[in-house]
């Protein structure tokens, strides 16, 4: 029965590109057929590394596949966080009786849904694939391993990764899609709720900021997430455990956090005695070389090294004008970059971990590099 899941789970994620590519982009129907396709190629890496026990992935199936019914309405309507996702997985894995496998490739679907979305958002945004020694770079810079493998499987992760390209995605058109934004900040909050109030905030500056805007639409959208912040941030304190949002009180438990996470691990680094910026530059850019102590810390040192120099590129000519140029969406999901990157850097003491938790983010600088290359070639043009 698994291999009758796992065909018309593919089969359903070959029906992406001509949902999601009509008219004039439907030429690159074949270009996203292909990311897809890669991008389940590392389901199945996935699945030998979390087969037989590896970490939360394993652990979800086997509680999930435990559950009562009654457990799984109790859950998914009242938990948030771990619990929430064994009651998510109770469905394919307690109902329907889905294998692992075919339950990390069903997640596959979730992380390429995401792959698309993001996939669709440069497209239509980035006007012009800039070459880099004469290679485009486009779509090359959407098969980073890392950026499949941690979402790719069963996890948090990945439903995450598929929450951020729904909204980007979404927002494109928010008057006609307005379903997908609920979907995905609803399931954000169910997943990690801290997240779900990131996107809002992090989309919400950058519509209250942006200089296409009435005066009035600013406003009304400023009530709209001060009331949605109000009301949420209560519930996002209670599920990181934090007493106020002093900075004293927000110090002490990214320290506390940052040391917890780093302890027993060959990926721990002691952030906790970094300056901010070396904390910031450590979640976003390492592991490196001298970091890497197996094959995966070594490939993600190679990643690495290629985004510290496409960024590099990207920031050394006209930074400031090349931001307040680039289309909402792009600015939304660089704030929305800075602002988990400052957030994660304080509270996370682990190489492995970080890698996963800024994965979900990565698209948006990935999309902002591509965006930095098209504009100022053409501004020095104009020039």
């Amino acid at each position: 029965m698994d291999l009758v899941y796992i065909i018309t789970i593919v089969l359903a994620s070959l029906l992406i590109p001509s949902t999601l590519l009509k008219g004039k982009d439907s030429h690159y129907r074949g270009t996203l057929t292909k990311l897809i396709l890669y991008h389940f190629l590392f389901s199945i890496v996935f699945y030998f590394f979390t087969r037989d026990g590896g970490g939360d992935a394993w652990t979800y199936w086997m509680n999930s596949k435990e559950l009562s019914f009654d457990d799984f309405v109790y859950l998914i309507n009242e938990e948030r966080g771990t619990y929430f996702m064994e009651a998510f997985n109770y469905v394919p894995a307690g109902i329907m009786g889905m294998g692992f496998f075919a339950n990390t490739i069903l997640y596959g679907l979730f992380g390429a849904i995401g792959i698309a979305c993001f996939f669709v958002v440069t497209i239509k945004l980035v006007p012009f694939n800039s070459r880099i020694r004469g290679i485009k770079i486009f779509p090359l810079l959407l098969y980073l391993p890392n950026l499949h493998f941690w979402s790719a499987g069963v996890g948090k992760d990945t439903l995450l990764f598929m929450c951020i390209g729904l909204f980007a995605y979404a927002m494109l058109k928010p008057g006609k899609r307005i379903i997908l934004i609920g979907i995905s900040l609803v399931l954000a909050y169910a997943v990690r709720p801290h997240v779900m109030l990131l996107m809002s905030v992090g989309f919400g500056f950058a519509y209250i900021i942006s200089s296409g805007l009435s005066l009035s639409k600013r406003i009304t959208f400023f009530i709209i997430l001060g009331g949605l912040s109000i009301y949420i941030l209560p519930q996002v304190m209670d599920y990181v455990k934090l007493d106020d949002l002093s900075l004293t009180a927000i110090a002490d438990k990214g320290q506390s956090q940052a040391s917890l996470l780093q302890e027993g691990s060959g990926s721990s680094v002691d952030v906790a005695s970094y300056p901010f910026p070396l904390k910031m530059f450590t979640f976003l850019f390492r592991p490196l070389f001298f970091d890497a102590h197996n094959i995966t810390s070594l490939i993600a040192s190679v990643e690495n090294i290629v985004l510290l120099y496409l960024v590099f590129l990207a920031f050394r000519s006209y930074p400031i004008r090349t931001y307040k140029e680039a289309p909402f969406v792009i600015q939304s999901l660089m704030v929305l970059l800075v602002i988990a990157t400052f957030l994660f850097s304080q509270t996370l003491g682990n190489l492995g971990i970080m890698i996963r938790m800024r994965n979900m983010f990565l698209p948006g600088l990935l999309i902002y590099i591509l965006w930095a290359f098209s504009f100022q070639s053409t501004y020095k043009i104009k020039r």
